[in-house]
């Protein structure tokens, strides 16, 4: 058996940049997920696990793959690989750049020879960070809603974007306009989920994106007054 020391990180890619931030973001949802924790929690120690060092001991027959189940374990991420690979872009920084590999099938001894690694190897996770989902994946079936982090983009009220399938829309948190070609019974179903899950969304949008943040508690209040007038 032979040893490497690896270095782990998780890197945010915006299709203008590639960077390191302490702050996850939008995908703390997603992290959340992941780790199977609160997402407040998953968001508040991102610092404590997106970055690690451990030493893995391989032979000539370890593949990607085995070395990324073992990232994920020191990432705390519950979620199974499956034997197509590690679910988010994967890339080693040499000679100034990024260099994404795949599959997750290949080799390690290989991967080593090729880029003539020596007793180091830095691993790089990549997450977008343009977008990510309010709840955990098939929550609401067939629904998925989600945010984009840049909602300045000519109608920055508070809002949620729904997709099914090849239909979206954006619909309004408060007036519950929609904009987009969701069919009808599925903006209906779309909105039903807004007014429960109100408050998540909220909390969600003022964290997450650079609309106009919204003071919670007072439409929370303002929404339970109306109720009580009907």
């Amino acid at each position: 058996m032979s040893e490497l020391q690896i270095h782990y990180q998780i890197i945010f890619n915006n299709f203008k940049e590639r960077y390191i931030s302490d702050d996850p973001g939008i995908v703390s949802s997603l992290l959340a997920d992941l780790r199977n924790e609160d997402m407040d929690i998953a968001r508040k120690t991102f610092s404590q696990y997106a970055r690690g060092d451990f030493v893995f001991s391989y032979n000539y027959c370890t593949t990607l793959h085995d070395l990324y189940v073992e990232i994920y374990n020191h990432l705390g991420f519950e979620t199974e690989i499956n034997n197509r690979g590690i679910m988010n872009p994967v890339y080693i920084y040499e000679k100034l750049l990024y260099i994404r590999i795949q599959p997750s099938s290949h080799k390690l001894v290989d991967l080593i020879k090729d880029f003539s690694i020596g007793k180091d190897l830095n691993i790089y996770l990549e997450f977008c960070s343009t977008a990510g989902n309010c709840f955990k994946n098939n929550e609401y079936d067939e629904l998925r809603f989600f945010m984009h982090s840049n909602e300045r983009c000519g109608h920055n009220r508070p809002h949620v974007h729904v997709e099914c399938g090849e239909t979206n829309a954006s619909i309004d948190l408060f007036t519950f306009k929609m904009i987009g070609d969701l069919p009808y019974k599925l903006y209906r179903k779309a909105v039903d989920v807004i007014k429960l899950r109100r408050k998540d969304l909220l909390v969600y949008w003022n964290y997450h994106t650079n609309g106009l943040d919204v003071d919670i508690d007072m439409a929370i209040k303002e929404e339970r007054l109306v109720i009580a007038q009907k």
